[in-house]
């Protein structure tokens, strides 16, 4: 039975960890990145995927980290598809299920790890990334294939951001008009489990997300999308 299965698994993790919740308001538009055609997954994956080599070793330093095939099986079963059309291959949607649109606890956790990497040297912490990555666990609401979903509070996306993107292909340079998704200023809330060794403090955690709060969550950070204010951090009583 899991941790958050059964009374004696609370319990542990009461021992074990200190719960946090967690409310971030997206002050502008918090864009999509997953593709809307069920073609794109394989290549998108592919794009962002390691080497079996380097795959092993985050996998041994503790990361939370996913083959190839069972992300292509799940993104292919939860994302939010589009209409039929040429212009769907560059167009990026958000997670969808009965509950609504969503992303996943996951991608706080890789936006809380892009933070730390930054913030190794001004923190004064060797390989904070992977330190971090051991001790902070990311828990929205399970959806319907038992993943950690944060629900951004409506069915159907705001709108969308088209934009020129450019790509050197075999045939050479190419540009093609790029939508994401988007939904105007939700709020993000979570639960942040906290190891108790003394070492990420709630201090270290509002240091994050004071940088998190520009880089950006989301897609197209690039462009200014995705910034957010830490409206709560609050720990939890046992």
């Amino acid at each position: 039975m899991t941790a958050r299965g059964g009374v004696k698994g609370r319990q542990m993790d009461d021992l074990l960890f200190t719960r946090y919740q967690v409310m971030l308001q997206v002050t502008n538009r918090l864009m999509a990145g997953v593709p809307k055609d069920p073609e794109m997954i394989a290549t998108w994956l592919n794009a962002r995927k390691t080497s079996e080599a380097a795959f092993a070793r985050r996998q041994a330093a503790g990361e939370d980290m996913m083959p190839i095939a069972k992300i292509a099986e799940r993104v292919e079963a939860l994302v939010d598809g589009g209409d039929e059309g040429e212009e769907e291959r560059v167009w990026m949607g958000f997670l969808k299920d009965e509950m609504g649109l969503h992303i996943l606890a996951s991608n706080v956790k890789a936006h809380l790890k892009d933070c730390a990497n930054v913030l190794q040297k001004k923190a004064d912490v060797k390989a904070f990334r992977s330190k971090l990555a051991n001790r902070v666990f990311v828990e929205g609401i399970r959806n319907s294939l038992g993943d950690e979903a944060i629900y951004l509070g409506k069915d159907e996306p705001d709108g969308y951001f088209e934009h020129p993107v450019h790509a050197m292909t075999a045939r050479g340079p190419r540009t093609a008009l790029k939508r994401n998704d988007y939904r105007l200023r939700p709020l993000l809330a979570f639960t942040l489990l906290v190891l108790n060794d003394g070492f990420v403090t709630e201090e270290l955690l509002e240091t994050l997300f004071a940088y998190g709060a520009k880089h950006g969550i989301g897609s197209e950070r690039g462009n200014g999308f995705g910034r957010y204010e830490l409206v709560k951090l609050e720990a939890l009583p046992k």
